[in-house]
């Protein structure tokens, strides 16, 4: 499809950047858990990737995140 991001594209780039780094986070960086009143290890749940507009970038994104094995929740804001 015209709207599909394409590898190398700057989309594509960035979308790996962010992947990588999420990835690199998770059960490695500390977090306070407010239920347990204490810290506990980033969980991928503990992350939120915002972004003005679903688009190229948005779609790149959640391909990158799960192609390093990264869970994605569906995205269901309009």
């Amino acid at each position: 499809p015209p709207d599909q991001p394409r590898e190398g594209d700057a989309p594509v780039r960035l979308a790996d950047k962010i992947a990588l780094a999420v990835k690199s986070w998770i059960g490695r960086e500390m977090v306070y858990d407010k239920e347990s009143d204490r810290p506990r290890r980033l969980k991928a749940g503990d992350v939120l990737i915002l972004v003005q507009q679903r688009g190229r970038l948005s779609q790149a994104i959640i391909r990158k995140l799960k192609r390093r094995g990264v869970p994605v929740a569906p995205c269901n804001a309009t």
